[in-house]
């Protein structure tokens, strides 16, 4: 455990477990046969079946955790065809504006390559905590069943003495009463036992989610502000010359660009989650709340980058090839990057 086990951020979790294990230490020690012990018996049993069950979604948690893979397959993806526009940007286009557009788009990089490993280190324990809080809220169901048994089986010894005489005469000559009562007690031993383990797993996996939520929202914002500066320098550039190879490599270079920018938000589709406590219960719902929002903003500052760069691009490198073609189209020994730029 992270931070839970040190009174960290579970807190009704951690509560419901300490409870708990109060209950087992009182069910595990020695009892006798009596309607004080058997009264008190069902008190405990009462008690601990009103410690909440552990809360979620695993069903939800687990799309979830799809959805966030997806979302880190589609920053990885879009990196790579950001990456291979670059490259062919780099090599038709120069001077201070290129410069530039091109370190920001360096930037844009770097952090479209942390939020995909951010990503997926969200969808991997998402994953791991679909699968535990399904395994702890069936332990639980297990041990409240058991709890009810015993509690059924132990009623009938916490009458009036009146109530209870005939049941002791048996105990005192040797009668099966005794024997039903210990196997109560073997019951209702094991299901709190169960529903510790079940209280247990909640707080330790809940808890690792919660680190890796509040360690993924913590990084990346150096990134993010670089990316924006440098978004901020490629917009105040003002040099656009500097064009040295076929125009068609040009319309190539900004058709890379444009699709990377499809190939993102079609992959994003559909990846958005809720924030609902009864997806991911009571305690770990306000950790997702605040991660998603932060996250939501990192993608937002990403897409809101790349689509101020890929206009300047566009812009600029489109204006450059027409105004070439406007002079090309009238004088006919325009220079060898004109023919290059226009061949026949």
């Amino acid at each position: 455990m992270t931070n839970g086990g040190a009174g960290g951020v579970l807190v009704h979790s951690e509560q419901n477990l300490s409870q708990l294990r109060r209950y087992q230490a009182r069910l595990d020690s020695g009892w006798s046969f009596s309607p004080s012990d058997a009264g008190e018996m069902v008190g405990i049993i009462d008690s601990a079946l009103a410690v909440p069950a552990p809360d979620g979604s695993p069903a939800s948690i687990t799309d979830a955790a799809t959805a966030y893979n997806k979302a880190s397959s589609a920053y990885t993806a879009f990196g790579t065809s950001v990456h291979s526009a670059v490259s062919k940007i780099a090599e038709l286009w120069t001077g201070t504006r290129a410069h530039a557009v091109t370190s920001a788009f360096s930037a844009l990089l770097t952090a479209s390559q942390e939020e995909a490993n951010g990503l997926s280190l969200v969808g991997s324990a998402l994953q791991l905590w679909g699968v535990a809080l399904r395994d702890a809220q069936e332990q639980d169901s297990r041990g409240r069943s058991d709890l009810k048994l015993a509690r059924e089986a132990i009623g009938p010894f916490t009458g009036t003495a009146g109530d209870i005489l005939g049941v002791f005469e048996t105990v005192l000559t040797g009668g099966a009463d005794a024997a039903l009562f210990e196997g109560a007690m073997v019951e209702a031993r094991n299901g709190i036992a169960w529903m510790v383990s079940a209280a247990n797993i909640a707080l330790t996996i809940g808890d690792d989610v919660v680190s890796t939520l509040t360690q993924v929202a913590s990084q990346g914002g150096s990134s993010l502000t670089a990316m924006s500066k440098a978004a901020q320098a490629a917009g105040q550039a003002h040099d656009t010359t500097g064009f040295s190879v076929d125009g068609r490599q040009a319309q190539q270079a900004i058709s890379l660009l444009q699709s990377a920018g499809d190939r993102l938000t079609a992959g994003l589709s559909g990846t958005e989650v809720t924030s609902a406590a009864s997806v991911f219960g009571s305690d770990v719902a306000g950790y997702w709340s605040a991660f998603s929002s932060r996250d939501l903003s990192a993608r937002k500052t990403i897409d809101t980058t790349y689509t101020e760069l890929e206009n300047i691009t566009q812009n600029d490198i489109s204006s450059y090839v027409r105004a070439d073609q406007t002079v090309a189209g009238k004088a006919a020994t325009i220079g060898v990057v004109s023919r290059a730029l226009n061949p026949p």
